[in-house]
């Protein structure tokens, strides 16, 4: 009888102590995650805006005047009709 309990008081000893450092440990994974979570989402709000602004951006070059101003401004030059192609990809109907 003497001889479980001690192996049980044992038993008791070490594991508490290594339960209440996995509780340490794992409450800091979880903070850790936590914190990382915290700064992609903040990425993440910075990526939305910054696409919101590029697509403002964009829809002010929908009159052809503005496309003509901006072309200008970057020194773009028009393609001439011959050198353009255009390819047609028909999908047929598997039935």
């Amino acid at each position: 009888m003497k001889f479980t309990f001690k192996i049980l008081a044992l038993f008791f000893i070490i594991t508490i102590p290594m339960f209440f450092a996995a509780v340490v440990w794992q409450a800091n994974r979880y903070n850790s995650l936590d914190k990382e979570i915290a700064q992609l989402e903040k990425d993440q709000e910075q990526w939305v805006n910054a696409s919101k602004r590029l697509i403002a951006g964009g829809a002010s070059y929908m009159s052809a005047e503005r496309i003509e101003i901006a072309a200008k401004r970057m020194k773009l030059v028009k393609i001439p009709p011959e050198n353009i192609i255009q390819v047609q990809i028909y999908q047929e109907n598997n039935r």
